[in-house]
């Protein structure tokens, strides 16, 4: 065990040096002290299954990968990669995929209107515009999925409870839209118990967070 934890914390450490990255932007990233990078890297303690397969996700490599010995060389020649032009590569490719949604929307909105032309006064431009409803929660998982993988996990609530809100949003125009009825307005309400979920499952990461490192500082004293 002691091996792996030392060649975890090889790779760890040799990983942020490949990307240029100081103890304490990494730290900052997954809402850890530079001290508790420290000792992940001189492989004192060891990052639970969760935060390693979060660090692996970062990196861009297997949780396999990471408790395996490679040489400094190589990983410092196969993830020296510009740091700004990775993140900026995967900006655009999030920013690509949301621009698909909407542009996605805009053609159904555009064929639905014009195949039901016979439809009373405005009835197929609303109907046509559910898919614009859908394009929001759609952009917000988009967007969700990226800060998972690579972006601060203090984005990550704000996002998943835009999300649950948007998605029963539309829900609620969907049917309210298609079937002319109203009436089941208290459908995006759903949303509400999800967002007193996402809320103490943060609160209650949070604080094992915190028992976590003064425990580990307890034990250094």
């Amino acid at each position: 065990m002691k091996d792996v934890s030392k060649t975890l914390g090889q790779n760890i450490a040799n990983l942020r040096k490949a990307r240029g990255l100081t103890q304490g932007q990494l730290a900052e990233r997954f809402n850890y002290t530079d001290k508790a990078i420290s000792k992940w890297e001189h492989g004192d303690v060891c990052p639970d299954v969760n935060t390693l397969t979060e660090l692996a996700d970062f990196f861009g490599v297997t949780t396999d990968y990471m408790i395996h010995y490679h040489a400094e060389e190589a990983i410092m020649e196969d993830h020296s990669k510009d740091p700004a032009t990775i993140r900026r590569n995967r900006i655009i490719m999030t920013a690509l995929v949301s621009v698909f949604f909407w542009t996605l929307a805009a053609v159904i909105f555009s064929g639905y209107a014009v195949t039901h032309v016979s439809v009373e006064g405005n009835k197929a431009y609303q109907l046509g515009s559910i898919a614009f409803a859908w394009a929001v929660p759609l952009t917000l998982f988009t967007i969700w999925v990226y800060n998972k993988r690579y972006g601060k996990p203090k984005v990550r609530l704000p996002l998943l409870i835009a999300l649950s809100w948007a998605s029963a949003l539309a829900f609620y125009l969907t049917y309210g839209l298609a079937a002319d009825a109203w009436e089941l307005w208290f459908i995006w309400l759903t949303a509400l118990p999800l967002t007193v979920a996402f809320l103490i499952v943060h609160i209650s990461r949070y604080n094992i967070h915190n028992k976590k490192e003064k425990t580990e500082e307890n034990e250094e004293k």
